[in-house]
């Protein structure tokens, strides 16, 4: 059962929503509000967007247990998130973030305040949360020079788009504690890539990962599997294609049809759905719902089974075993590398 639901940015709308229940203000007042009355849901008008970012107030982490934040990805303990941005001006066509296409910035020196604060609360890693953090580059290489001109040292890492990425700006990035870059390839195929519309290609995600590789950056590449019109032959040129790239770090997923996003109005159109399984899942929830894939060539096992050899693939490289192996610091880490191996091996 749902009390409440807070349509756009929730900020002030939830700010809001507990003022009015502790006072007992009406909740028609309280914008991008949805709830029920007399069994009826009530939308409430919208809130209009927030565009003075600097102008919300630091999360107070200190209320939360901050202490017990961790990735099986983060280098250090305990981590949290930070969001510098909003919006993304790219038309991927399975994107299920709807933040709008312009972007809401907030300045250098506020960012690098909330790091600050992180840093005196005791917070060693810090994962930035954009939906891609270096456009413009010119706005990353501002906020590097703030941290640097601060003296400031914490670990922090970000999503990246390989167009976006130069050696200088890799280099002012880890220069100012950057450890990690969070790409999304997605395909192995210059066929795929135009489908999905990321609108970059072969050639510059190689350059891009030769460029990290030089610097010495910390990489996760994200790569789809199944996408529109791929047969198993593309699966596994995206999967070898991985394994060309060396990223640290590689995760596969299946391409999965969310709601509202063109690739899902794609597939009803197409007849590859013939229901609106997502709205049939909103009027009646139900357990053990299995979000839709793209099946015109593949069957949903052929898939699972493809993700399975692609993990297995990628990380039991005799190579990659070694490095891992290497790089091992602590017990803690080499019995969350040990757990995660056993779990690739099983095949979940």
């Amino acid at each position: 059962n749902v009390d409440f639901a807070i349509r756009g940015e929730g900020e002030m709308a939830f700010l809001d929503l507990v003022n009015a229940l502790e006072s007992g203000q009406s909740l028609r007042s309280v914008k991008n509000l949805v709830f029920k009355e007399d069994g009826k849901a009530i939308i409430n008008r919208r809130r209009p967007r927030i565009t003075d970012l600097d102008s919300l107030p630091f999360p107070a982490r200190e209320l939360t247990p901050w202490q017990k934040y961790s990735s099986v990805l983060s280098s250090h303990r305990p981590i949290t998130h930070l969001l510098t941005q909003k919006g993304c001006p790219y038309n991927c066509i399975f994107c299920y973030r709807h933040t709008g296409k312009r972007l809401y910035q907030r300045s250098p020196k506020s960012i690098v305040d909330e790091m600050e604060q992180c840093q005196r609360l005791g917070i060693k890693e810090i994962m930035i949360v954009d939906d891609t953090f270096t456009v413009p580059p010119r706005r990353v290489l501002d906020i590097c020079s703030e941290i640097l001109a601060r003296g400031l040292r914490i670990a922090w890492d970000a999503r990246a788009r390989v167009d976006n990425l130069t050696e200088e700006l890799v280099v002012i990035m880890k220069e100012a504690g950057c450890q990690k870059l969070y790409i999304g390839v997605e395909a192995g195929t210059n066929k795929s890539l135009r489908t999905l519309r990321k609108n970059i290609t072969l050639e510059q995600i190689r350059g891009a990962f030769k460029i990290t590789r030089r610097v010495g950056m910390t990489t996760v590449g994200y790569f789809m599997i199944a996408s529109p019109g791929e047969t198993k032959e593309d699966v596994l040129r995206t999967i070898e294609f991985a394994c060309e790239l060396e990223p640290d770090y590689a995760e596969f997923s299946r391409t999965t049809l969310f709601p509202a996003t063109e690739m899902y109005t794609l597939a009803l159109k197409s007849g590859l759905l013939t229901r609106d399984c997502w709205r049939e899942f909103a009027e009646n929830p139900r357990p053990h719902f299995i979000p839709p894939l793209w099946t015109e060539h593949l069957s949903n096992e052929e898939i699972n089974e493809l993700l399975k050899r692609a993990y297995q693939r990628f990380y039991f490289r005799p190579k990659y075993v070694l490095e891992q192996a290497r790089r091992i610091r602590s017990l803690d880490e080499f019995k969350s590398k040990v757990k995660a191996g056993i779990t690739l091996a099983i095949g979940w």
